[in-house]
């Protein structure tokens, strides 16, 4: 059999194990989220670029479910395998399908519907015409390198990083003409995304940049992101493939990209986890240099390639158990291990029956609020508690057009509302919850609360007053009643300390535009965050205001 035909075979036979694949599987949380986004189209979202939304409407505009949702990222996943296959040119078949099925996400969880598939996608194309670019420094190879690289960038920012490892490899770049002009073609792209994000007071950089929550280091976070490498590197084969990605020799300018790009993504997000959060699938374009160098490699050397593929049934295996893992409840149901995938059309079409058609309010759980809606095609809104995340919902008019209605509220911690008319306990084989009847939402998410000044010194147990700015974007929103009024909330460190009362009402804050409010920090010596709120009723108090330090001598 021809070369050209084994590798669309195997490119046909791969899209349909996913396509049959999504008729068991049903959505991840994020997957929800992002089919959220997709619903009404934007220049950006709260937490990413938008590739992940118009992909997803693309796929859901031809059929509403699962496998609409991830068609185009399935087609995507393929089309990436077959660009590797362009960039590596194998003579060796066989080394070539087992390298492929050794790295394990690329064939075991490319049909997901998230970021990160078309930023591998849009990776393996700027590659593509990048080593094309070497050879051929013309204004159209320049344009089409240029739109790889605002594509990228749509697909999620680390796509920045490829931009600038590739540069660092070959900095004689910066003597072309031509590169200039893909540099331009590829701002004047992203320009949009920018202008979205402007016009929206940056909430997709101040999130990654400021909001997320800082830990205290701890090594574990590092050892977390070193061992998520190596399995994303492929199991069993992952440490194997690094060996031999490390140990290949550049031979020409493309393949010393591929190196800055490995080496230097891995170095870059292992730095960052010593000041945060580090997820192991931030360095999925590494999936590229780590086949196109190891390849290359075990191509020369017969006794690791040996290696590679006597551990190829244990690397199919692995495969198989992620797919049977999100694709059935066996995890579940015989190991105890919990799955997105499972039995959460069963959870909405629960809570449907209980709501009714009133909107249902879960309280900081946008993930959930986003699968009730994608399961049911019901209205449901997320809350955000102060030091939970903000999201899309703080974007959207979903609160806007609750308010003062009768809605159905979803607690997992046994929240109780006041005035709560019924009280449903919901056990379900995806998850137990709480579920209320309220007679009337008033919420005050998108209030804006500006302290005048950030931080504080005082002496144990004296009274600060601090006076803030409050301004109110919302247009027809019901008048705050006798229940609406400021309060705060003590932290210390991630710890919480509680939620204080003030003497400020909440009409006449909003009727004057500012208020002073009296608080009382804790009197043991330290320092602590002081959040203050525009609360109603007594639900957990938003996130309305940045964080306030107080230093207690």
């Amino acid at each position: 059999m021809q070369k050209g035909r084994v590798i669309f075979i195997f490119l046909a036979g791969l899209v349909l194990v996913n396509m049959v694949q999504c008729c068991f599987t049903e959505l991840l949380h994020d997957e929800a989220y992002y089919w959220l986004w997709s619903k009404d189209l934007a220049w950006g979202y709260f937490d990413h670029p938008p590739m992940v939304a118009l992909f997803i409407r693309l796929g859901d505009v031809m059929m509403h479910n699962e496998l609409g949702v991830r068609l185009l990222f399935i087609l995507a996943n393929a089309a990436t395998v077959y660009l590797l296959y362009h960039i590596i040119k194998p003579a060796h078949l066989q080394l070539f399908y087992g390298l492929l099925l050794s790295i394990t996400p690329l064939l075991a969880l490319g049909f997901f519907a998230v970021p990160d598939i078309p930023l591998l996608f849009f990776a393996a194309c700027f590659f593509v015409v990048y080593k094309k670019y070497l050879d051929e420094d013309t204004a159209l190879t320049a344009i089409l390198l240029g739109m790889c690289m605002a594509s990228m960038l749509y697909s999620k920012y680390h796509g920045v990083l490829t931009i600038f490892f590739v540069l660092l490899s070959n900095p004689q770049l910066l003597r072309r003409k031509t590169f200039y002009l893909a540099s331009v073609t590829g701002a004047i792209l992203f320009a949009p995304h920018l202008w979205w994000q402007w016009q929206n007071d940056f909430p997709t950089f101040r999130f990654h940049l400021f909001e997320r929550s800082r830990e205290v280091y701890s090594w574990m976070r590092t050892s977390e992101y070193l061992g998520g490498q190596l399995l994303l590197a492929g199991i069993p084969a992952g440490l194997l493939l690094l060996y031999a990605a490390a140990r290949h020799k550049a031979r020409n300018k493309f393949q010393r990209a591929m190196q800055f790009q490995l080496w230097g993504t891995y170095l870059f997000f292992l730095v960052s986890s010593f000041k945060g959060r580090t997820e192991a699938n931030w360095t999925i374009v590494n999936v590229i240099p780590l086949a196109v160098l190891s390849y290359r490699y075990l191509e020369a050397n017969a006794k690791p390639a040996r290696w590679l593929l006597f551990l190829l049934p244990v690397s199919v295996l692995s495969i198989v158990a992620l797919r049977v893992h999100y694709g059935t409840p066996f995890t579940k149901e015989c190991l105890g291990i919990q799955s997105e995938t499972q039995h959460w059309k069963e959870w909405a079409d629960s809570i449907e029956v209980h709501a009714g058609n009133r909107p249902v309010v879960f309280l900081s759980s946008y993930q959930k609020a986003s699968k009730y809606t994608f399961y049911t095609g019901k209205t449901a809104f997320s809350t955000t508690e102060v030091q939970m995340r903000r999201s899309q919902y703080n974007l959207l008019n979903i609160e806007d057009d609750i308010q003062n209605k009768e809605v159905y509220v979803c607690t997992y911690w046994g929240f109780i509302p006041d005035g709560a008319k019924r009280r449903d306990k919901l056990i379900t084989r995806a998850t137990n919850f709480d579920g209320f009847v309220v007679d009337s939402f008033i919420s005050w998410y998108k209030l804006l609360i500006t302290p005048l000044e950030r931080s504080y010194s005082v002496t144990g147990g004296a009274e600060i007053e601090i006076p803030v700015n409050v301004v109110s974007p919302y247009i027809n929103h019901p008048l705050p009643n006798e229940r609406s009024r400021l309060t705060y909330r003590i932290y210390e460190g991630k710890t919480k300390l509680g939620d204080y009362e003030t003497d400020n009402l909440l009409e006449p804050v909003l009727a004057t535009g500012r208020a002073s409010v009296k608080v009382k920090p804790p009197v043991k010596p330290g320092h602590y965050q002081i959040f203050i709120s525009p609360t109603q009723d007594n639900f957990p108090p938003p996130i309305n205001s940045p964080a306030i330090e107080v230093l207690v001598k």
